[in-house]
């Protein structure tokens, strides 16, 4: 049976218009890539009088 471990990343953007490209995201995203990290699933959030948020799930398989 194939084990996994995950890893959450939230990216805070600026303004509720639109989502731009993130340089310390890109970085990020490829920095985990090396390490074998795959993102499957990408949720914007909007809190009520918060700063706007993009939560990026990652996952990995556990090696034994």
């Amino acid at each position: 049976m194939i084990k996994y471990e995950y890893k959450i990343i939230i990216l805070q953007t600026k303004t509720l218009i639109g989502i731009k490209p993130l340089k310390e995201g890109n970085d990020t995203f490829n920095e985990l890539g090396n390490y074998g990290w795959e993102l499957v699933s990408v949720i914007p959030m909007v809190f009520a009088g918060g700063t706007p948020e993009i939560r990026c799930f990652f996952k990995r398989e556990i090696k034994k």
